[in-house]
């Protein structure tokens, strides 16, 4: 089963940011403000003189916060594209504080004279710049756990590493850059949880199976998803395990899925039963890991479980997973609580 760090609830949504009520849609309404998933919010400047710069516009929008500070990020002239109704503003900048969004929605036109403000929950688009993908980096490292070759990304954008910045693994660029920086650091994955995301599109993950050849634990519960197509991606990993609880996927998608990933063996927690023609192949292959468990066991006098971990890392290939154990505990980095005390091993 997964490795989680928690459980499932998101929790708050970002440092500064209400919780809204459970919905499908990815912002919530309260009063006049959506509020926006990922606590950070887009504000819109426009203005009818065209003589004004960004600094004063910034300052008379700061004494009109006050005793709130205002604190503009990613601010540039002019609007943002990807909105049409966006696309004419005189000042673009985020911030990711609800009250100062909130603040800044409400001021009226006899405290902006010639300024007009909108406020939205739309997200910044971020530029991978070096610094920015070295962040990334350090917090893909810090969830990676190396003993049960797993990584936790579950609300990736919570991460400590972004309580000034902005990221979201929902934005096509970031999923690839993370993507890439897996399978540098951690080409021997097995376990990946990409939980709460608002992930809608996987192409990000073409050639995964090129990246993670091991992989056989994949989590994506309660994201975006609204089509089974998007696991097309996957459909050349070894997977046996699979969580797609949460997303917006149509009534008896599992069907589906199984077509896609004739292999899985769980799906959403729950264990498949073998198709008709699978059911031999099946038992045999059980039958086998099982007989090499239990020959690991005796051989080198560690529990199953460490014995079945040793052989999944070595992709059940007995003879790596012999030499591994052999050098691992020549080195003392076996801890004692992995063998059978009644078994005593060859290699003392």
């Amino acid at each position: 089963m997964f490795p989680t760090r928690g459980s499932r609830c998101p929790g708050p949504l970002c440092h500064s940011t209400p919780k809204p009520e459970r919905s499908s849609g990815p912002c919530r309404s309260r009063g006049s403000l959506a509020i926006s998933a990922y606590g950070w919010y887009r504000v819109l400047v426009f203005s009818s003189d065209h003589r004004e710069t960004m600094k004063r516009v910034l300052r008379r929008l700061g004494r009109q916060l006050r005793p709130h500070y205002l604190d503009p990020r990613y601010g540039h002239l002019g609007g943002e594209t990807d909105a049409t109704e966006d696309a004419d503003a005189f000042l673009t900048f985020y911030v990711n504080d609800y009250t100062q969004a909130r603040e800044l929605q409400g001021l009226s036109r006899q405290q902006l004279g010639p300024l007009r403000v909108r406020v939205n929950g739309r997200t910044p688009w971020m530029r991978l710049t070096p610094a920015y993908c070295q962040r990334l980096r350090h917090a893909v490292r810090s969830r990676y756990d190396p003993v049960r070759q797993s990584l936790d990304l579950a609300l990736f954008h919570l991460a400590p590493e972004w309580r000034a910045e902005f990221c979201a693994l929902a934005q096509p660029c970031c999923l690839r850059a993370v993507i890439g920086i897996v399978a540098q650091e951690m080409p021997h994955l097995l376990h990946l949880r990409l939980d709460m995301n608002y992930l809608r599109d996987l192409r990000p993950f073409h050639d995964v199976e090129r990246r993670f050849p091991r992989l056989q634990y994949l989590s994506l519960g309660d994201n975006r998803l609204d089509s089974v197509s998007e696991l097309q991606v996957f459909r050349l990993l070894p997977l046996i395990e699979l969580d797609l609880r949460g997303n917006l996927l149509p009534a008896n998608y599992e069907r589906s899925v199984r077509d896609i990933l004739p292999r899985l063996q769980i799906l959403n927690g729950a264990e498949l039963h073998p198709r008709p023609h699978q059911r031999s192949s099946s038992l045999a292959l059980h039958n086998c890991r099982s007989a090499l468990v239990s020959r690991l066991c005796r051989e080198t006098g560690m529990n199953s479980y460490w014995s079945r971990g040793a052989l999944e890392v070595n992709d059940w290939h007995y003879s790596k997973a012999l030499w591994a154990f052999a050098k691992c505990h020549k080195n003392r980095q076996i801890p004692r609580h992995a063998f059978d005390s009644s078994k005593i091993t060859y290699f003392n």
